[in-house]
């Protein structure tokens, strides 16, 4: 077993190498501009899938969060749900007892986030931070499922991709932006 400072460097590495994946994964061949193939790529969200402790007390609460429940597998832990108005899913998998991954921070953007809270609240859940207007320019509220992964439930509109604050092209080099620049080594 390993001792809770490891654990947490272990982590820190494990989510720096995520980082450093997925930035290399949207450079293209060319460190710092898309490669040709890469502008051309378009990608959709399919799944998310969460950690969860019990199968049931999950579905009970992403059903009454307003998703479908179209795989419940108890005999593999695990149930998936369609999210309304988009093609992507959320999936759940219980994880053996004992074991506890980090949690995660779920969005759902909507136009309407006000009704989306009044109706979570009808369903008996309660937002643990009160829908507000935040300065950078979203509405939002958060929610805890069982697992403690939390969900927000916002809308940003045009705010989401394109703030006012955005960074723009800045011509930077290749050296630049070279994600090499990430310390792996804590």
């Amino acid at each position: 077993m390993y001792s809770e400072r490891t654990r947490k460097r272990m982590l820190d590495k494990a989510a720096a190498l995520g980082l450093a994946f997925v930035f290399l994964a949207c450079q293209g061949n060319s460190f710092g501009h898309p490669g040709p193939e890469m502008t051309e790529l378009q990608f959709d969200l399919n799944q998310v899938t969460l950690p969860a402790l019990d199968l049931e007390e999950s579905i009970d609460f992403y059903t009454r969060f307003g998703l479908e429940i179209i795989v419940n597998s108890p005999e593999t832990q695990y149930a998936r749900f369609e999210i309304p108005g988009s093609q992507a899913t959320l999936s759940i998998h219980v994880e053996a007892r004992g074991v506890r991954k980090p949690s995660v921070d779920l969005y759902f953007e909507t136009a309407n986030p006000d009704e989306i809270v009044s109706r979570l609240r009808e369903r008996g859940i309660e937002s643990v931070e009160a829908l507000e207007d935040k300065p950078w320019l979203w509405r939002e509220a958060w929610f805890v499922d069982p697992f403690g992964n939390r969900l927000c439930i916002y809308f940003a509109g045009e705010n989401r991709k394109n703030p006012p604050w955005r960074v723009r092209d800045q011509g930077l080099t290749n050296e630049a932006s070279r994600p090499c620049d990430i310390d792996l080594s804590r």
